[in-house]
């Protein structure tokens, strides 16, 4: 980065300017509330009613692109996380004609108490590291669907820079941020909307009585808008910069965990080659050195060593399933000394 463009970033995010970001967010957030106190919007559950009914438009995006920088994988992946949580919040949610769907109204505040991790969003001309981050490309995906759809937009807001690959490219996005800066639209039908996330896709459809022209339509635009430079405060590496934050590199550091659950020499050797010095490998019985299980031993040149007893991991799996978590009881109690 050139002398003089780091320091126009600098001047750009400095403290102050930062803290009147922070004042006005918060001021427009206590307006929002206030304004969503007198202009109720109804809140409807998943359903199967409508689960049969035709599909009027589709939407379709990549979740990983070929041209990212390799450190930014980790905040992709962090993107996709928090696309799932919030997929599965609207993932067959049923909305009666002339109702209003709410993005915000039906995620809620992207929070790591509730399992949002760090992503990006775009942020005064740069892509920030943020909780929560990534959940545009849900709302485009939604306002795509939607105006395929010929729904009535009630509230949609672009991205003030338009991200090469995203649907802004072709004005489909909708930026969202909580929770005065949201995506809203109704339909004189009634409609469904399913969420589908593949390995590699982003798949949101709506399902409603109304048969439109343009069913299972993929964009055809081609007024494409140009693409935005965008600077990266992940690895920007300005130091005069007080967004730049080179701690969060190591709390984004990718981990592995191995869940082993009988000896085999060909699981030890790949352990043993592909783990890292950060892996964690859970296998069963003792705490050794050498791990016995049916005459055979363990050992393991990296990464920490975990164990568990089959009793205790059946019972994790009966308890604690619902929770998604059917490991947390089993290493509670090996740590604890259990």
């Amino acid at each position: 980065m050139k002398e003089h463009d780091a320091n126009v970033l600098a001047q750009k995010h400095s403290r102050y300017k930062t803290f009147l970001f922070y004042v006005k967010t918060n001021l427009l957030c206590l307006k929002r509330n206030f304004q969503n106190k007198f202009h109720r919007i109804k809140k409807f559950p998943v359903g199967n009613q409508f689960k049969n009914l035709p599909v009027v438009s589709i939407s379709k995006s990549d979740l990983w692109t070929n041209n990212e920088k390799k450190e930014h994988r980790i905040l992709t992946a962090g993107k996709i996380h928090n696309l799932r949580i919030a997929s599965r919040k609207i993932n067959g949610l049923e909305i009666p004609a002339g109702e209003t769907f709410s993005f915000w109204k039906y995620i809620g505040k992207p929070l790591k108490s509730r399992g949002f991790v760090v992503g990006r969003e775009i942020r005064e001309g740069c892509l920030l590291p943020t909780i929560g981050g990534g959940l545009c490309q849900l709302s485009n995906a939604l306002y795509d669907a939607a105006i395929k759809a010929n729904f009535k937009i009630l509230e949609r807001h672009r991205h003030s820079l338009v991200v090469e690959g995203s649907l802004a490219e072709v004005d489909r996005d909708a930026t969202v941020k909580w929770n005065y800066i949201d995506l809203r639209f109704l339909s004189t039908q009634s409609f469904r909307i399913e969420v589908e996330m593949t390995s590699e896709k982003l798949i949101v459809t709506i399902k409603s009585y109304n048969k439109v022209n343009n069913v299972r339509r993929d964009i055809e635009d081609n007024n494409y808008l140009k693409t935005s430079i965008i600077n990266d405060c992940y690895t920007c590496g300005n130091q005069v910069c007080i967004l730049n934050n080179p701690k969060i590199n190591i709390k984004n550091i990718s981990k592995t965990t191995y869940v082993i659950d009988e000896y085999s020499s060909e699981y030890e050797n790949y352990i043993n080659n592909y783990s890292e010095d950060n892996s964690t490998i859970i296998l069963p019985f003792f705490k050794r050195q050498k791990i016995k299980n049916d005459n055979k031993s363990w050992t393991i040149h990296k990464g920490e060593v975990i164990t568990y007893s089959i009793i205790e991991i059946y019972q994790c799996i009966k308890c604690k399933f619902k929770k998604g978590n059917i490991f947390k009881l089993s290493l509670e109690k090996n740590r604890g000394g259990g």
